[in-house]
């Protein structure tokens, strides 16, 4: 079981000069000055695992802090918590255990939006070479395709395909990854075959 928390400060400005107001002309939130909140906010999460299956959950801006966005307090807007469920296996698909699969699924819950769930699945060789597929409901649908260079330094590009009403906004997002895993010499590390 691994555990994490984590405490710090967010900052929020907002430039008086770059404010817009809709077509009525409000100005219930107008100010004259740049307004600029600190916060205090905190994260925690929680992971069980061994080598064929990990589950686990995680929650951020856990105190739910108030944002004033006028420095004459006529509106606020809120640090909302987001919350985290997410579960994996670990499938051989040969005895050797050199082919894998990893079906995976993430649940996402952040008031006061819909529910979003991403089902995954990925297919790795030799804990190597992986690559996959994702669905996330009402967004899109991402591919990955990654590798792992001498068991320390991990590659990897996604391509979002969005579904939703965003398209006709957007082509779609590409994401590039590079991660280094620390040696940890006293403790034996979480299993690297889902990722």
């Amino acid at each position: 079981m691994s555990l994490g928390a984590s405490l710090g400060l967010q900052q929020y400005r907002v430039n008086a000069a770059e404010l817009k107001y809709d077509a009525q002309g409000t100005t219930d939130i107008a100010t004259s000055t740049n307004t600029t909140t600190i916060k205090p906010d905190g994260n925690v999460g929680v992971w069980l695992y061994n080598k064929k299956f990990y589950v686990g959950g995680s929650s951020i801006q856990v105190f739910n802090q108030k944002i004033d966005v006028a420095s004459n307090g006529a509106a606020e807007s809120r640090l909302n918590r987001h919350f985290f469920a997410t579960a994996g296996y670990r499938i051989k698909l040969d005895s050797a255990g050199i082919w894998a699969l990893v079906p995976s699924v993430m649940v996402k819950m952040i008031a006061p939006t819909p529910l979003q769930v991403d089902l995954n699945c990925k297919i790795r060789y030799k804990d190597t070479f992986w690559g996959g597929l994702s669905w996330r409901n009402q967004d899109a649908v991402i591919a990955i395709i990654g590798m792992t260079l001498n068991k320390k330094i991990d590659i990897g590009y996604a391509f979002d395909y969005t579904t939703s009403k965003l398209a006709n906004f957007t082509s779609g997002s590409h994401e590039i990854m590079v991660g280094y895993r620390i040696p940890h010499l006293k403790h034996k590390p979480a299993p690297a075959q889902f990722w």
